[in-house]
């Protein structure tokens, strides 16, 4: 079994394009435990593996077996990632954002404008997520 969760957080390293001196660091840990981990020659901590599930955004039992909560690559869709980071209250006050647009009778060009600063400030947060 350690064998099967050393593999998943490899993988997952190596999707989120991370060194192992990168993840290692995140975790407070050596690269050689990490690389013993991923080998499955070490177990994983229950709190190690807590904090792995919120560093890839996958559920502990999607670690532990494979099965359960698929992770959602950041080329997902939009909507979907969104859904997956976002609470109930952030989804909601972005509904409430988006129908508020209306009463504003914003011409054409602010419409762009406003979008294209919120694209901006998408893209920094991706570039931020993908730098960890």
């Amino acid at each position: 079994m350690n064998n099967d969760v050393g593999q998943r957080v490899r993988d997952l390293r190596m999707e989120y394009n991370l060194t192992i001196e990168k993840l290692s660091d995140i975790l407070d840990i050596t690269p050689g435990f990490l690389g013993l981990i991923e080998r499955g020659e070490r177990g994983v901590t229950i709190p190690r593996l807590v904090e792995l599930s919120k560093i890839f955004h996958v559920s502990q039992e999607y670690l532990t077996t494979g099965c359960g909560e698929v992770p959602i690559k950041f080329t997902d869709n939009p909507m979907v990632f969104l859904k997956h980071v976002l609470g109930e209250y952030e989804l909601q006050r972005l509904s409430e954002f988006g129908k508020s647009l209306s009463l504003y009778k914003l011409t054409t060009e602010e419409i762009d404008l406003l979008f294209n600063a919120i694209d901006s400030q998408l893209e920094f947060l991706l570039s931020v997520i993908k730098a960890q």
